[in-house]
């Protein structure tokens, strides 16, 4: 509904800018957008729908620091979060076998969500497809993790890269083919770029005992990302001392 608002908005915001209405002098010389009602009308609307555009950006990332490890996340009208169990030895082979390349390449990846989200909300059929197998394999994916099978998800992530890149043309670049065609002669069961793409990094998986092969074949194309898995997530670490201790409230307070 986000991409709805934001039209519905900029038409309403934009008519209430051009369309003059009579002024203090008499004249229809006034954008109607000054008038006290029509402000208070649209302002809320307009403030709520920067606030959900910022938030839905972000919120994934912000799950994810909060919790640690691996997460599957639904999104419904609340936020799902499942962590995922696996085994040290899973985690050991993740780092291991996964080979992260940064691009290089910045974006603004803001503009790709909206996009996005926009084609989604207008029905367009090849989005709606593309999303709907990439939530299925996104289940499917924490299902072979569970079980310890990375290459599984290796195979999963390279059918994931498939329907990413086909929700927006800006979601790969000449940089990021290179790389995946380079990874996939060089031992990658599956990889695909992070985040909303558009430059970025890649995260590739590969064939056990490769991973070494596919670090020296993709080292020409960008720097090499050392990453490991945090399992405890976000904490609070309270040090204090007696100096910095709350006293109690009637401390201080002399006897009667």
């Amino acid at each position: 509904m986000q991409g709805a608002s934001k039209v519905a908005l900029t038409t309403a915001v934009g008519y209430a800018i051009t369309r003059m209405g009579v002024g203090s002098n008499g004249e229809s010389n006034t954008a109607i957008l000054k008038y006290q009602l029509q402000n208070r009308a649209l302002m809320p609307l307009l403030a709520r729908t920067f606030v959900l555009n910022f938030a839905l950006d972000r919120i994934k990332d912000e799950y994810a620091a909060a919790y640690g490890g691996a997460l599957l996340m639904r999104f419904t009208d609340c936020v799902g979060v499942e962590p995922l169990a696996f085994s040290a030895a899973t985690a050991e082979q993740f780092v291991r076998r996964g080979v992260v390349i940064y691009t290089g390449e910045s974006r603004i990846s803001g503009e790709i969500v909206a996009a996005v989200r926009d084609a989604y909300v207008d029905g367009d059929p090849r989005t709606t497809a593309a999303l709907a197998r990439m939530k299925t394999l996104a289940i499917e994916m924490a299902d072979v993790l569970r079980a310890g099978d990375l290459d599984g998800l290796g195979a999963l992530l390279r059918e994931h890269w498939v329907h990413q890149r086909q929700l927006h043309p800006r979601i790969t670049t000449p940089k990021i083919e290179t790389i995946v065609e380079t990874a996939l002669r060089h031992g990658a069961l599956g990889l695909k770029a992070l985040g909303a793409s558009g430059g970025g990094c890649v995260l590739a998986i590969a064939e056990d005992g490769r991973e070494d092969e596919l670090a020296a074949a993709l080292a020409p194309l960008g720097e090499r990302l050392r990453y490991d898995i945090d399992r405890d997530g976000f904490q609070i670490v309270a040090v204090m001392d007696e100096s910095h201790a709350e006293k109690p409230c009637d401390e201080g307070v002399p006897e009667t």
